[in-house]
């Protein structure tokens, strides 16, 4: 199974940040990010890498 990782985006679409769905400390980051506003999404960890700090509107309608 390919490794899979959360990305936290703003609701203007940028991807502000990423989480190992396998971390520690997964869940507690989940919850801090949504606390914030964001939008949670669970991806393939390439997949993430490659949209991490860059703004996808269409991010938004995935999340």
């Amino acid at each position: 199974m390919t490794e899979q990782a959360y990305i936290a985006v703003t609701n203007t679409g940028y991807v502000e940040g990423a989480c190992l769905v396998d971390a520690e400390d997964s869940q507690a980051w989940v919850g801090e990010m949504e606390s914030t506003g964001m939008a949670i999404q669970q991806l393939p960890m390439a997949e993430a890498k490659a949209m991490l700090y860059t703004h996808r509107p269409q991010a938004i309608l995935e999340a």
